[in-house]
C-alpha cells in the first residue's frame, strides 16, 4: 500500500515514514497541503495521514475531500493538546486520529485494522458475486 504523510513537523513526519516503511509501506512525506495536492494524482495513496496543523490550506477540508475517495483511508494527526480536534476530524471523515509522537505499536495496529477492513470488503464482494451468479443460474430456463 502507498501512504502519504502530510506533516509540517519534520521529526514527526520522518518518524512516521520510518515506521510505515519498516512495515512494508511505500511512503512519501510532505510538509504542507499544497505539496500534498500536487503529489496525489501521481502517487495515488491508499492511506493519507494529515496533520491538523498543516499549512497551505484547510486541513479539515483536505481531510474531508480525501475521505470521499474510494479505497482511500484518511487519518488525522494531532498533538496531544489537540485531541478534541482529532475527534472533530473523525466527524469530517477521518477513520481515526493519531497523536504525536506516534508509536510504532500504534502504526502496527492501524495497518492491521486497515488490512482487516480491506479483507472484509473483499469477502463481501466475493459473496455478492456468488449470489448474483446463483440468481442468474436459477433464472435461466433451458431445454436439452
Amino acid at each position: 500500500m502507498r501512504t502519504l504523510v502530510v506533516d509540517p513537523a519534520p521529526e514527526s513526519r520522518d518518524a512516521l515514514r520510518r515506521a510505515l516503511s519498516a512495515a512494508g509501506e511505500q511512503v512519501r512525506g510532505v510538509e504542507n497541503l499544497t505539496d500534498a495536492q500536487r503529489m496525489l494524482p501521481e502517487f495515488a495513496p491508499d492511506i493519507v495521514i494529515v496533520a491538523l496543523d498543516s499549512p497551505g490550506g484547510d486541513p479539515l477540508e483536505f481531510l474531508e475531500e480525501q475521505s470521499r475517495q474510494e479505497d482511500r483511508s484518511v487519518f488525522a494527526l494531532a498533538g496531544v493538546e489537540a485531541l478534541e480536534s482529532g475527534v472533530f476530524a473523525m466527524e469530517r471523515g477521518a477513520k481515526d486520529f493519531l497523536w504525536r509522537p506516534v508509536s510504532d505499536a500504534r502504526i502496527a495496529l492501524l495497518l492491521a485494522r486497515l488490512a482487516a477492513d480491506r479483507e472484509r470488503v473483499a469477502r463481501a464482494e466475493r459473496v455478492r458475486v456468488a449470489l448474483v451468479r446463483a440468481e442468474m443460474a436459477a433464472a435461466l430456463v433451458g431445454q436439452s
